[in-house]
């Protein structure tokens, strides 16, 4: 339990920087939501549906009409699940990047525990601070919503379970990168995985005939469109399978290693 509460005090400042951070870009993304509803929402629809599909899809807009709470919503969705991501991967790979930049294993190694329970304090520090931050978030973004109009609440449970994978997935990822990493040299490979799982979700989006392959990203599979439209149950039980295998398999291969 030690462990735990250091690990959670590692992590204080970051979880403030990262909840503010979101908190306030919801926050102003619903300030320019305001200032676009004044303006001529016909002119506006009209520019973007005048925007290349390419440039469409980097941006996340889609077919989506921005002058609408509903699609302005599904747009700033898929720009929160980029940060989402980030934030999973980098909470997932700070469990051992801490102790690698403090050069303290050894130190952990010293104490009555095994690295299976090392990890597992490290695991369960590491989602307490997941779900609070998904929380603060979630919670948040329905009451800066709510101000501009009423979705309904299903759309709502389905943006905060969208965050709540698309964090979790990238958390489970992270983990699993640094665990079977053999070198210190496991964030840019994170990052690269990350901008991989990201490209996926974009370039599906171009054209129906590659839709399916959005399936391979979890950005994909729980983008601004699924949670305005209706998500896939059977492709988000599959992605939490997968996750759970993922953090299972790295805490085998963690007794197996000398070191973490």
């Amino acid at each position: 339990m030690n462990i735990y509460i250091r690990e959670l005090k590692f992590k204080k400042w970051s979880f403030i920087f990262w909840t503010v951070g979101a908190i306030l870009l919801m926050y102003f993304s619903y300030s320019k939501f305001a200032i676009m509803s004044d303006s001529d929402a016909a002119a506006m629809k009209s520019m973007v549906d005048a925007m290349p599909d390419a440039i469409k899809a980097v941006y996340g807009v889609g077919d989506f009409d921005i002058s609408t709470l509903l699609g302005y919503t599904a747009v700033v969705i898929n720009m929160f699940l980029i940060m989402f991501g980030l934030h999973g991967l980098f909470l997932g790979m700070s469990h051992k990047r801490i102790e690698d930049k403090n050069k303290t294993l050894d130190f952990l190694y010293t104490k009555p525990v095994t690295k299976e329970n090392i990890l597992r304090y490290k695991v369960l520090a590491g989602l307490t601070v997941l779900v609070s931050f998904n929380l603060l978030v979630s919670a948040s973004s329905v009451f800066i919503i709510s101000r501009y109009g009423s979705l309904e609440s299903s759309f709502y449970v389905r943006m905060a379970i969208s965050f709540l994978l698309t964090d979790f997935s990238f958390y489970a990822l992270g983990i699993f990168i640094s665990i079977m990493a053999k070198k210190k040299k496991y964030a840019g490979r994170g990052v690269l995985i990350f901008f991989i799982f990201y490209m996926i979700s974009v370039l599906s989006s171009f054209s129906k005939n590659i839709e399916a392959f959005k399936y391979l990203s979890p950005m994909g599979i729980l983008s601004g469109e699924s949670v305005a439209y209706g998500m896939s149950s059977f492709a988000v039980v599959g992605l939490f399978v997968i996750l759970l295998f993922m953090i299972i398999y790295s805490f085998k291969a963690a007794s197996k290693r000398e070191v973490l």
